[in-house]
């Protein structure tokens, strides 16, 4: 997955820990009633919380919404991708 670095960034916003909007959404990563993954134009966003639900997705715009128990929010930077075992054979 090559993540856009276009300076276009994204926000994140929690309200009254039921509820977080999202906007620089790029694609879902993974999703159950614990933990929301998706990737964002400044890399990986992970929500935990208890039961979560999708109530809004929308990658042309770049949104989300979640509701449900948001405990916390955890950010990860994008790897880098890496080389197959013929491009690293022909960089030698």
């Amino acid at each position: 997955m090559e993540t856009r670095r276009d300076g276009r960034g994204h926000t994140l916003m929690i309200e009254g820990r039921s509820r977080a909007v999202i906007s620089g959404v790029e694609e879902l990563g993974s999703f159950s009633e614990e933990t929301v993954a998706v990737f964002t134009a400044d890399g990986l966003l992970t929500l935990e919380g208890d039961g979560l639900h999708i109530d809004r997705l929308n990658l042309e715009e770049g949104q989300m919404i979640v509701s449900g128990a948001v405990f916390g929010a955890l950010y990860e930077e994008a790897e880098p991708p890496r080389m197959g075992l013929f491009a690293r054979l022909r960089k030698r």
